[in-house]
């Protein structure tokens, strides 16, 4: 029965232009801030390329960008129902609201957790080369792929917050 419930809901957001619109917008944002940060010049206070801690903060990017639209998703993945009256329907098939709003989670755990996985592939393909091209302090991959995994742990968690805000 949940899994059935999961299904709908991935279908449910699958099938609207929001997610898209906000996969675009985090991917946009996420490309302007790794750029921004990769080619700023150094100021006071702010660590530069050659510091490790300013290299770590353009991987960072990923999840900067990605958890503020993943929280949006999760939000309007709830509201949107409210404003539409789909969810009368859903509670027409499945009366108790818990594994609903359960199921919506779940769903948009997954969402959260494919947009920070796209946030984290367009930092590394715009973050390799820029810091490179720049000379920047060299960190270990072991670093890069923790701020990733948190970066993709935040967007996840962010979706499921937002349907947690939005209920």
């Amino acid at each position: 029965r949940m899994t059935a419930l999961v299904r709908s809901e991935l279908m449910k957001i699958r099938s609207t232009r929001m997610w898209w619109g906000l996969l675009g917008g985090a991917l946009a944002f996420v490309a302007l801030n790794v750029v921004a940060q990769a080619l700023a010049p150094a100021t006071e206070g702010v660590p530069a390329l050659g510091d490790p801690q300013g290299v770590r903060n353009v991987w960072a990017s990923a999840g900067s960008a990605g958890t503020v639209f993943a929280l949006v998703l999760g939000i309007l993945g709830m509201t949107t129902e409210y404003r539409h009256r789909t969810l009368s329907a859903t509670f027409l098939v499945t009366p108790r609201r818990s594994p609903v709003v359960v199921a919506k989670m779940l769903a948009h755990a997954l969402a959260g957790f494919g947009l920070g996985l796209a946030c984290c592939a367009l930092t590394a393909a715009l973050a390799i080369p820029l810091l490179a091209a720049k000379d920047a302090a060299s960190i270990s991959t072991s670093t890069i792929l923790s701020v990733l995994a948190g970066a993709l742990l935040a967007t996840t968690l962010y979706a499921v917050m937002g349907v947690a805000v939005g209920a």
